[in-house]
């Protein structure tokens, strides 16, 4: 993935494309959705990028991020935990 110029993108392209298609259903049936983001952090920020965009742009959705340092959502329909992914899990889940 980084520098690796053999990296074979077949099966992350069928995947993204998966995922287009059931969000696109999602989006037709004006479902509610909410993203539970576990860890993720800002040094290779592609899951953060995806459920900051999805909340941002899905009025349905609601993104609730669990990081113990980098928790900081950017919208008013996102809800941050500062614990460990399974502490923040049990806090929500319990």
């Amino acid at each position: 993935m980084f520098a690796d110029w053999h990296w074979d993108d077949s099966r992350t392209y069928f995947q993204e494309q998966k995922f287009n298609t059931w969000f696109e259903n999602i989006q037709k049936t004006s479902q509610k959705m909410v993203i539970i983001e576990i860890g993720a952090g800002t040094t290779i920020p592609t899951v953060r990028k995806k459920g900051n965009l999805i909340s941002n742009s899905y009025k349905n959705a609601t993104l609730i991020r669990i990081n113990t340092d980098e928790y900081q959502v950017n919208n008013e329909y996102s809800y941050s935990v500062p614990l460990t992914g399974l502490c923040g899990l049990e806090e929500i889940l319990f």
